[in-house]
């Protein structure tokens, strides 16, 4: 049962790394858990917005420069 629910999850993973592009999953893998749990609700309910996508991708390019 809980492979069951590890599949779906990893599926709800790919389907916003997808969504994000190329840098889709390293930009989940930077998000805490809280913020990983609510996108993961927002995709699972169609709620993802491409708005919250590009925050998101702005984001990780504002970490990314800030650790330069």
């Amino acid at each position: 049962m809980q492979r069951n629910g590890a599949a779906r999850l990893d599926h709800v993973h790919s389907q916003i790394a997808q969504r994000l592009g190329p840098d889709g999953w390293s930009i989940l893998q930077r998000l805490d858990a809280n913020h990983l749990a609510q996108i993961e609700g927002m995709q699972r309910q169609g709620n993802l917005t491409d708005g919250v996508l590009q925050e998101l991708r702005g984001e990780a390019a504002l970490q990314r420069e800030g650790a330069r």
